[in-house]
């Protein structure tokens, strides 16, 4: 699936909470580009799909495809900033955790869940 861009659109949507008159861009994604965005396939941010999730279990896939990112990154950036859980291209954390922070489901007025950890 890699290198398969993320089903998505664009919208200019205007911002309500800021003062004077702001708009700002609102992705609206598929729930495949969803699925893809939670297990790490894709970035959240600026939807590149990648060949593996950026971790630093996968280097060895990504020094594979590396040449991939030739024109933007050494393979030495590129696999600093896999080994960190970055996005190659725009370095936004890839990760379960940011997915779950940032991301509120298909619904976009759900509220997100809040898990407290047991201590």
């Amino acid at each position: 699936m890699f290198g398969v861009p993320v089903n998505a659109h664009a919208e200019e949507v205007q911002d309500l909470a800021a003062p004077g008159d702001e708009s700002t861009i609102k992705w609206f994604v598929g729930q495949d580009g969803i699925d893809r965005i939670a297990a790490g396939m894709v970035c959240g941010s600026c939807l590149e799909p990648f060949p593996a999730p950026p971790d630093i279990k996968n280097t060895k896939v990504w020094r594979d495809h590396a040449h991939h990112y030739a024109g933007l990154r050494t393979k030495d950036e590129l696999l600093s900033l896999v080994v960190k859980n970055r996005c190659p291209i725009c370095k936004t954390e890839v990760s379960n955790e940011m997915f779950a922070a940032t991301h509120r489901g298909a619904d976009p007025f759900e509220p997100k869940k809040i898990e407290v950890p047991d201590e």
